[in-house]
């Protein structure tokens, strides 16, 4: 696991043969493992530019577009067949209809992605996101309290994202009232933070 020291192996290989597509796959993983982006987007660019593609190539490749937001070429990762997964492709180019200032565009992939029971929780979580960042967050709300008195809860950042949006919207007792629900006499200090 000292992925650091792997990923400087791999580049000292690659010196000696660039185009060796076992070896370009080893560095990449390194150094996705290792978290270094920068390093893994330059060994995805060689790999591709050698006639090496797989999912990860292209994950490492359209995270570098969207990051730098050429939401133009993101989107053309996908008109040329490029997919990962159902969850991912719909919540990815929703995404990145929204980056090019498409929103009816981007509502419609999340609700399309939403036509799947497995994955509706997550679609609807990005849909409320995209709405609260659109400036629509009673909207954005709506969604994040769920259906039947159900708040959509996945993990801690869904809650975070309800309480500021509440907080936007004015409604600091409900706000209060979600962290109070959500804390549960724990010692939350982000959540005690924002209480105050």
């Amino acid at each position: 696991n000292d992925y650091q020291a792997a990923a400087t192996y791999y580049s000292r290989v690659l010196k000696l043969d660039p185009e060796n597509h076992g070896i370009l796959q080893s560095a990449l993983l390194a150094d996705i493992a290792k978290g270094s982006v920068a390093d893994a987007q330059k060994i995805a660019t060689q790999m591709r530019n050698v006639g090496g593609k797989n999912q990860l190539t292209d994950l490492v490749l359209l995270a570098a577009a969207v990051k730098a937001n050429d939401f133009g070429a993101a989107a053309a990762m996908f008109a040329k067949g490029g997919k990962f997964s159902p969850l991912l492709d719909g919540l990815v180019q929703g995404w990145i209809a929204l980056g090019q200032g498409n929103m009816t565009d981007a509502l419609a992939r999340f609700d399309k992605t939403a036509n799947n029971k497995t994955m509706k929780v997550f679609a609807n979580y990005h849909k409320a996101l995209a709405l609260a960042l659109a400036g629509d967050y009673e909207a954005a709300e709506k969604i994040l309290s769920g259906d039947g008195g159900r708040p959509i809860r996945i993990g801690r950042h869904s809650i975070v994202s309800q309480i500021e949006i509440l907080s936007q919207l004015e409604r600091n007792a409900d706000a209060i009232k979600v962290i109070d629900d959500v804390m549960n006499g724990s010692a939350d200090q982000q959540l005690s933070q924002m209480r105050a």
